[in-house]
């Protein structure tokens, strides 16, 4: 599977604006090969959104890049309300699904290693999901609940329910 991470620089004037054109993303669930997208504001940084979206494969997503996403961006006008942009393209080779992700609230970005706490398998509360770019990797841990010690992560992000996005199949 594909994961996209997207991290703009929002300042606050135009955090209503960012939020509405996230709002506009729901066509993605028409796409061949898309699974999820969600997103919110970085408690670590308050003028970072983060934004991860889940694709089958890398074709899926390419299509999407070629045929659909251009449309879409200039559809939702979102380009005007961030001032910086970056994307990074992660592979996994866990499974991911709709019902997989839409209970969590919150998504902590660590460096793999940095994760100190230990989860049982059997715990609902949390799903950890490790992925993989060139040379680097990170684990995803998507929360029902708030982390108490949040300064040991790149970022957490409580997710915002109107940005989530997923795929109709």
């Amino acid at each position: 599977m594909l994961i996209k991470m997207i991290k703009c620089q929002v300042n606050e004037n135009s955090r209503k604006l960012f939020h509405l054109a996230q709002t506009k993303w729901t066509e993605l669930q028409s796409c061949r090969g898309f699974v999820a997208q969600l997103g919110g504001w970085n408690l670590l940084n308050k003028e970072e959104a983060v934004i991860i979206g889940v694709w089958e494969s890398s074709d899926a997503y390419s299509n999407f890049m070629d045929k659909h996403h251009d449309k879409l961006l200039n559809t939702n006008e979102q380009m005007s309300t961030y001032q910086k942009i970056e994307v990074s393209l992660w592979d996994t080779h866990e499974n991911i699904n709709c019902i997989d992700v839409k209970y969590y609230a919150f998504i902590a970005i660590s460096e793999t290693g940095n994760c100190k706490r230990s989860v049982d398998d059997d715990n609902k509360a949390e799903y950890r999901l490790q992925i993989n770019n060139n040379n680097s990797t990170k684990t995803l841990m998507f929360n029902v609940a708030l982390q108490k010690d949040i300064a040991e992560f790149e970022a957490v992000v409580k997710l915002e329910a109107e940005w989530a996005v997923l795929s109709n199949s």
